[in-house]
């Protein structure tokens, strides 16, 4: 704010004087503020839309002409392409999510179910649907591609007592 700023404001719509907090910021008035309350610009907006079909008619045909234009279809559809992901890149993704936020330990700091060694990745042995994105058990990346390997089929014991 600036040096005509005070702590209150009295809203020109409603009369009330009120918190400065109460109005939105409008850097070409002298002290910074919106001359309505943001309860009365908000109620005004409302009047306008709901009130005058000829404005909502208007704002609606402006949006149908923005949204037709080549260049916003084709950030549209590139914005689709990339949130095409497949269950096991979201599946993938919630794992990864989980370690960051200390929800499961690092797969390294574990050992592999299978051999014992070290474990390098999270195997999501019952599939990549949703409800089973957290079913993950570590495995070293030997027995994980074995795992892969082997049709989806169990190829540890340790998997049919998890499972």
């Amino acid at each position: 704010m600036n040096e005509y700023s005070a702590d209150t404001k009295r809203c020109t719509k409603c009369g009330e004087s009120k918190l400065n907090d109460a109005f939105a910021k409008d850097k070409n008035r002298r002290d910074g503020l919106q001359p309505w309350c943001r309860v009365c610009h908000g109620k005004n907006r409302a009047e306008r839309y709901w009130g005058d079909e000829v404005h909502r008619a208007k704002q609606r045909e402006h949006w149908r002409e923005y949204h037709s234009r080549p260049e916003v279809q084709a950030r549209k559809n590139q914005q689709k392409r990339e949130n095409t992901r497949t269950e096991r890149e979201r599946a993938r993704d919630t794992i990864a999510t989980a370690v960051k936020r200390g929800k499961i330990p690092p797969a390294s700091t574990l050992a592999c179910l299978n051999c014992g060694h070290q474990a390098t990745q999270y195997h999501h042995f019952r599939g990549y649907e949703r409800q089973h994105w957290r079913d993950v058990i570590p495995l070293c990346r030997e027995c994980h591609g074995k795992e892969h390997w082997n049709n989806g089929q169990p190829t540890f014991p340790i998997l049919e007592s998890v499972a």
